[in-house]
């Protein structure tokens, strides 16, 4: 089934719609503080950065899994939160697990009140802790969202945590894979772990591999050795892989390497 904004809560797309109307300086000055970590005083009432396209991607991902519970580490503004709430309670069946030890020093609490705002409230179980402090006692996860730290150790540390409750099937997903630690994060995960990509039903089209990347890792990998000699950038560059801002990867199976495994990625 293909999903619209009309799905989403009013209230997520009213602020999507106010923050890509923000001005430039504004954006920013958003930017800073997100690189400093305090918000300013006279910051804009919603700063996550996400899209409308983003959120419809998430809500349907939601409908297709049907998870019986969800998590989602990093809750800023609650787009996402609110996307995945929205999608639960019209699949009349879920619960949420959220944490964000920075909820109230950084977001001053936007998310839960925009949670609350939008009467989305009631699958949500919030825990304004770390994730390592949280995860475990989680339970079972059929779909988890990742938009937290960013840093490369930390990211992993995110999706092995995650990784450890999902249950196969299940689908994760990460945002701002602009970002070359997320992109790293990617192809660890697709070369040593028993994920692949995953589109739910109806999203969004994802943007289209170019040609002449293509050519050129198809060549390199043609050399002897070419695993061992090129990089994994040259051989699959980033593009190659048709991922946008939002990745989603599905579990298909459990961790059972063996103790001596390793993939260059």
């Amino acid at each position: 089934m293909v999903y619209s904004e009309s799905d989403l809560p009013p209230l997520l797309v009213d602020l999507i719609r106010s923050a890509q109307g923000a001005t430039r300086s504004e954006a920013v000055a958003s930017q800073a503080d997100l690189c400093t970590g305090e918000v300013a005083v006279d910051a804009p009432p919603f700063f996550d950065a996400i899209s409308l396209s983003e959120a419809i991607e998430i809500y349907t991902a939601v409908r297709f899994i049907k998870p019986t519970d969800s998590a989602e580490i990093g809750f800023c503004c609650g787009g996402s939160g609110m996307a995945i709430l929205k999608a639960l309670a019209d699949n009349d069946r879920g619960t949420h697990h959220v944490c964000d030890p920075y909820q109230t020093s950084y977001a001053n609490g936007t998310g839960r009140g925009n949670v609350e705002t939008a009467a989305l409230a009631d699958r949500l179980k919030f825990h304004e802790a770390f994730p390592e402090q949280v995860v475990p006692i989680f339970p079972r996860l059929q779909f988890a969202f990742v938009d937290a730290s960013h840093l490369f150790d930390l990211s992993v540390l995110d999706f092995v945590l995650i990784d450890k409750k999902l249950d196969v099937g299940g689908v994760i997903a990460f945002h701002d894979l602009w970002m070359g630690s997320l992109q790293k994060l990617t192809r660890y995960i697709l070369r040593n772990r028993g994920y692949r990509l995953f589109a739910p039903p109806g999203a969004p089209l994802r943007p289209r591999t170019t040609w002449s990347r293509r050519v050129i890792g198809a060549i390199l990998r043609r050399f002897p050795g070419a695993d061992k000699v090129f990089t994994q950038e040259l051989l699959h560059p980033w593009t190659t892989f048709g991922i946008g801002n939002l990745l989603m990867l599905q579990k298909i199976h459990d961790d059972d390497r063996d103790w001596r495994h390793f993939v260059r990625f």
